[in-house]
């Protein structure tokens, strides 16, 4: 019940979608982001959001003619120190990218997004996770890949190294998780530990997109 409640609260916190228009992030988010001018978090914003949508592009084209014209709910989280777990999640971007073949299950990609990112986060303090695909659970009700944990600087949040968690919801898992990886590795932050993800994951799609 308290796991099912945080992630309602976590999406909530919603950027913008093609049916609710733009959001102002959680007031505990805007609290714990606040040593980050609002300048370099728009820069952020919009770097993530070119990276999304040249990501999701290539993936479609290589997903085949059931994935066209579709979009994902895609977030990018701040995770200062793997040892918080989920409590350490600053959430840096979210938005609905790509086209609206599917954006009728909007409400279940935004939550689902948002439970990979949490569960990421917890599995990453207890086990050293790098993806959620290591703790996708089949017979459990959302319970899929799709999210990645890499480590990268970031100019705009200081010079110290950092963690970002980026999920994706709305394409197939192997899918999604292609869109993260690409969106990771088209930004200008020289993500590290991206070979190692696909490894662990197997994820063909992604390995043949890099």
């Amino acid at each position: 019940f308290c796991f099912h409640n945080l992630i309602l609260i976590h999406s909530n916190s919603k950027e913008n979608s093609p049916t609710r228009g733009n959001n102002h992030s959680a007031k505990s988010n805007e609290a714990s982001m606040a040593v980050i001018s609002y300048t370099n978090l728009d820069r952020i914003k919009i770097l993530v959001r070119e990276a999304a949508e040249k990501a999701i592009r290539t993936v479609r084209m290589n997903l085949g003619d059931k994935y066209a014209g579709s979009g994902a709910y895609i977030r990018a989280y701040r995770l200062p120190s793997v040892s918080e777990g989920y409590i350490g999640l600053n959430e840096l971007f979210a938005a609905w990218i790509g086209g609206y073949a599917n954006d009728d299950k909007l409400d279940m990609y935004i939550i689902v997004s948002v439970e990979k990112a949490i569960r990421l986060a917890t599995y990453a303090q207890a086990s050293g996770h790098v993806s959620s695909w290591e703790s996708r659970d089949t017979t459990a009700k959302n319970k899929y890949g799709g999210a990645i944990l890499i480590h990268c600087l970031v100019p705009e949040l200081g010079t110290e190294p950092t963690n970002l968690i980026f999920t994706v919801s709305g394409l197939s898992e192997h899918g999604d998780e292609a869109v993260a990886i690409l969106t990771a590795l088209n930004l200008p932050w020289q993500a590290n530990g991206v070979p190692e993800i696909i490894e662990k994951i197997n994820n063909n799609l992604a390995r043949r997109l890099i």
